[in-house]
């Protein structure tokens, strides 16, 4: 599960193309015969009339040639070889400064909403407002080619939508909320550690203890029957069925985060 607070590198290789927006161009289009191609004074098109002709795209000579022509965009990806330009307001001028500086087939164009600076920004913007994450936001990440601020939390914070859509905006949050589904792990209480609040667990199939896990405040703690317990009532030896949050530290014992905990009846088969 791809779950962090992080910002989105600048360039993401992706084997995906849908959802990049409406609009796309691949630098392939030609003029209509007999038409003149608009001129223009701006520093695109001077940097253009540098190169005698089209060189293939790259994403160092994408990057640069946005920033010399300071047009809107957002990120750069890679696929099937060549390099994808998300540029917010693609119209035909900045199609032809393209196919003017690279040759056809080695890049495409796609009209997006965001760029790049938006999408971080309002990432920016949730973690700022939400310091504690009392939201319940498992993790942000930016989609490049969705062109959208990813937002993760589990179903028991449903309720936090409409504030993270108040303060990002409904229009660039792809809100996914996660249902709590089966249990990932099936274990043993192998060792408490009061002092720090967490539990070792051995997984069924496991040779020796492999998981230590902590509780934050959403964490759900329930007996056999759903009824809600303390972290006190469990005991060395206890089976256990387990959610996570989704993070898990790689590390031995791995480390992660309980999402929900219930406490297996012994009258259970532990191995049910």
């Amino acid at each position: 599960m791809r779950i962090a607070r992080v910002c989105a590198a600048a360039l993401l290789a992706s084997v995906l193309l849908a959802g990049c927006g409406a609009k796309s161009s691949t630098g392939d289009e030609q003029p209509i015969e007999g038409e003149q191609p608009a001129q223009s004074s701006t520093s695109s098109d001077r940097g253009a009339a540098q190169n005698a002709s089209p060189v293939p795209a790259d994403p160092e000579k994408a990057k640069a040639f946005l920033a010399e022509a300071s047009f809107k965009n957002g990120d750069i990806y890679l696929d099937g070889g060549n390099v994808h330009i998300n540029v917010v307001g693609l119209d035909a001028d900045i199609e032809r400064q393209f196919s003017a500086r690279f040759t056809a087939g080695s890049y495409a164009l796609h009209d997006v909403d965001f760029s790049i600076q938006q999408l971080e920004e309002a990432q920016q913007a949730l973690h700022d407002a939400d310091p504690d994450n009392e939201l319940g936001i498992y993790g942000t990440s930016v989609d490049v080619i969705g062109n959208r601020l990813e937002i993760t939390l589990p179903e028991e914070a449903a309720d936090s939508v409409a504030r993270i859509e108040k303060i990002v905006g409904k229009e660039i949050a792809d809100i996914q909320v996660m249902p709590l589904g089966e249990p990932q792990i099936k274990a043993t209480i192998a060792e408490i550690d009061a002092q720090s609040s967490r539990i070792l667990v051995q997984e069924q199939g496991s040779a020796e203890p492999n998981y230590w896990f902590s509780f934050d405040d959403r964490s759900l703690l329930v007996d056999g029957q759903g009824a809600a317990v303390r972290f006190d009532d469990f005991q060395v030896g206890q089976s256990v069925r387990i959610w996570t949050t989704g993070i898990i530290q790689d590390s031995f014992p791995a480390q992660g985060v309980i999402r929900k905990i219930a406490i297996v009846p012994e009258s259970a088969n532990p191995s049910s």
